[in-house]
């Protein structure tokens, strides 16, 4: 869990179940909403509050090339 408080409201960044065994993301979802995309605009994270989800698993997706994300014990 990070939040990042900006001049418009924050961003907060969720990604329950990281660990050094779920390194991959299955989804992301923006405020709610499936994001079928990984690049993000600078708007739509701090022109207003902003709910960044990632859903992790432990099994690389096929059709991304996504690396794992880094487990920090």
């Amino acid at each position: 869990h990070l939040e990042l408080k900006h001049t418009h409201g924050k961003l907060v960044i969720q990604a329950p179940g990281t660990s050094s065994k779920n390194s991959y993301i299955k989804s992301i979802k923006l405020n709610g909403k499936p994001l079928e995309r990984f690049n993000l605009q600078h708007a739509e994270l701090f022109a207003q509050d902003a709910l960044l989800e990632f859903e992790m698993t432990d099994v690389p997706q096929s059709g991304t090339s996504a690396k794992p994300v880094e487990s920090k014990k």
